[in-house]
């Protein structure tokens, strides 16, 4: 069964950015520069998409988005602290990051009407 084998703090990822993972080796690298001086719920919703990657043993990042807000939201996050963590990472100017985000903000709209019987969604 895919795991999480290591986790491995190191002071910069190439491209910058906050995470990256291993997929089929089950390693999950956080910067030291661009991770750690992140609001809590924030990492919460960048290490669950790497876990994603690993425990899925995919590259899909929509599937990963998906399962890293259902677990969450299941921890009990913030949802528009999700919003905010993805758009940290992602270029809204790329198409296909863009539609991520949207897919991502219905994600949350859904759950906060659905199952936090939010009947009034105002943040987005």
């Amino acid at each position: 069964m895919p795991q999480i084998k290591e986790v491995a703090i190191v002071p910069s990822l190439p491209g910058d950015g906050p995470a990256a993972s291993s997929v089929y080796d089950g390693i999950i690298y956080l910067s030291e520069r661009n991770f750690m001086p992140l609001p809590d719920a924030w990492k919460a919703w960048i290490y669950l998409h790497e876990e994603g990657h690993c425990i899925l043993e995919t590259l899909n990042e929509d599937l990963c988005d998906a399962y890293a807000f259902y677990k969450y939201a299941e921890q009990g996050y913030p949802l528009t602290e999700s919003i905010y963590a993805i758009t940290r990472i992602l270029d809204l100017d790329n198409p296909s990051h863009r539609r991520r985000f949207e897919n991502h903000q219905k994600r949350v709209r859904f759950y906060d009407k659905f199952i936090n019987n939010n009947q009034n969604i105002t943040y987005l």
